[in-house]
């Protein structure tokens, strides 16, 4: 389990850099559009 892990991390660690990027993006884009009354 350990060994897959690393794995998964080691091959998807750019993929889950870029899928938080775009959630805090989105994230800040609402943030955003709520402030403004």
């Amino acid at each position: 389990m350990h060994r897959r892990y690393c794995s998964l991390d080691n091959h998807g660690g750019i993929t889950l850099l870029a899928f938080l990027l775009r959630v805090f993006s989105i994230v800040f884009s609402c943030d955003r559009v709520q402030n403004i009354p």
